[in-house]
């Protein structure tokens, strides 16, 4: 996986544009003249063949064999343009790897159609969670995918009582260390309506959280609770837990 890498739409309209006019131009020079391979069906353009394509366009550019005049005027008409990255405007997903790319400065970048964020694996702090609760910019987030993320008491409570992201449905907390404080605190996120997926599975809720669990009045839409491996949570804690209406409308 790398270390930060996005998920979203390229503007395959400019590409296809460029393509075109770029076969144009190798056209005007005659028929007798190879036009490179990747020019000649194009449907998708990956950053590794759109590097392979100009490296082809640009030794056709610097060639002046068999070339007349005109003909390498036509060619030095040859653009060789960066590959298109998306905006932030357009990233819908960010995968963040360990100490990689710091997390506190990407939260005061603008991904307004950020929909999932995973943060597997990656440290969060006090600094962290207080960065990632006060972004505004994230307002259309549904994944947080915040398993292994060494979460514990002081820093889960941040995170669930000062973030305000309304269309959140699914949150992955596998394998940190909530406990019962930020689990209550979680339970009474009035921001978390259209949750429907809730992992939080090998932390340390314990019997309180479990209750507290059961006492949410937000998770109308809630239909997938995991509480496995979690230390001293009973028989009867889980029907407290399971008393959260799964699958209500």
């Amino acid at each position: 996986m790398k270390a930060f890498s996005v998920k979203s739409f390229i503007d395959e309209e400019l590409i296809h544009k460029w393509i075109e006019e770029s076969k144009s131009l190798i056209n005007k020079i005659g028929n007798d003249k190879k036009i490179p391979t990747q020019l000649q069906e194009v449907t998708t353009v990956s950053e590794e063949e759109w590097n392979l394509l100009l490296k082809d366009l640009l030794k056709l550019k610097l060639s002046h064999f068999g070339f007349t005049q005109e003909e390498r005027e036509i060619l030095h008409q040859l653009e060789l343009p960066q590959y298109p990255r998306p905006t932030i405007a357009q990233i819908k997903e960010i995968i963040l790897s360990k100490n990689e790319q710091k997390l506190i400065e990407l939260c005061s970048e603008p991904y307004i159609n950020l929909r999932s964020l995973h943060l597997k694996g990656y440290p969060i702090g006090l600094d962290e969670a207080t960065a990632l609760s006060q972004t505004l910019w994230w307002f259309r987030l549904e994944s947080l995918d915040l398993s292994n993320a060494t979460l514990y008491e002081e820093a889960a409570e941040i995170l669930f009582k000062e973030s305000s992201w309304t269309n959140r449905e699914i949150l992955n907390l596998l394998y940190n260390r909530i406990c019962v404080r930020s689990t209550e605190a979680l339970s009474k996120d009035p921001f978390c309506t259209n949750l429907s997926r809730l992992t939080l599975e090998n932390n340390q809720v314990g019997s309180k959280g479990a209750v507290a669990l059961s006492k949410n009045i937000y998770w109308k839409n809630l239909t997938t609770l995991n509480l496995s491996w979690n230390n001293s949570i009973g028989d009867e804690e889980q029907k407290h837990s399971a008393r959260i209406s799964l699958g209500r409308n």
